[in-house]
């Protein structure tokens, strides 16, 4: 390969390199991995949410059933007393059957709401399983996705290396005094720091150079010639067998 063609090829490399930068490729599965986990983190968050929710429904059942046998004690003792009505005012009378009555009418409502708090237990055990269940699911899918990140990055990674190996092979190929020219169109356009001049024209920013820039690049010197604008590396087209425009 001649100069012409080494730089073409580190070109291609650097462009191949921008398009191959591990991080970047990988980011995709990285944040489809973030989302799995978040979604088990909201799952298990539910999850506990129902359990709590149900040991609550339980300790109000617990405590509605320990006190029905005091309501019914209220009330056999209210019904007790008026059966002696010999020496009781209606006053003490009255009073008496408004505390049966509304003991009797705890009763019913306690009861009812303990088949409530049984049906919200049903179905807070329901959506507790179905909360466990979903987060198995996620963590399978996550596993799963640990396993696609593994293989890609190894697989982004060896072509990653083999590129670099070839561009430091191309680097020592090219000599010392035009890689210092590379290197310094490359610090400056990191992606592409190689252009070609066609018709007077700078092939990477599309902009004219100077007279005396285009009879500097036609001369095909050992130097290499820098764009006035975009400051990349300018190839005369008559020396480039196949290039393509970036």
């Amino acid at each position: 390969m001649d100069k012409y063609e080494i730089l073409l090829e580190l070109n291609r490399i650097s462009e191949e390199k921008c398009k191959m930068d591990p991080k970047e490729q990988l980011r995709p599965i990285l944040k489809e991995m973030k989302h799995i986990k978040m979604a088990v983190e909201v799952g298990l968050q539910e999850q506990e949410a129902y359990v709590q929710a149900t040991a609550a429904a339980d300790k109000e059942i617990t405590e509605l059933r320990d006190h029905l046998p005091r309501l019914a004690a209220t009330i056999s003792r209210g019904k007790e007393r008026m059966a002696l009505v010999k020496g009781m005012t209606l006053k003490e009378m009255l009073s008496i059957q408004q505390t049966v009555a509304k003991s009797e009418d705890s009763v019913v409502q306690s009861r009812a709401r303990i088949d409530q708090l049984q049906y919200d237990c049903e179905e807070y055990l329901a959506e507790a399983r179905k909360a466990s269940a979903m987060v198995s699911e996620l963590k399978r899918q996550y596993n799963e996705k640990v396993k696609v990140y593994q293989k890609e990055k190894e697989r982004i990674e060896l072509q990653y290396a083999a590129l670099l190996s070839k561009e430091e092979a191309l680097k020592e190929a090219l000599g010392p005094k035009l890689l210092r020219a590379f290197n310094e169109a490359a610090r400056v356009v990191p992606v592409n720091p190689v252009a070609v001049l066609r018709n007077g024209y700078c092939s990477g920013c599309r902009v004219e150079v100077s007279g005396q820039m285009k009879r500097l690049v036609a001369q095909q010197s050992e130097n290499l010639q820098h764009c006035d604008h975009c400051r990349r590396i300018l190839l005369p087209a008559s020396a480039v067998r196949t290039y393509s425009d970036s």
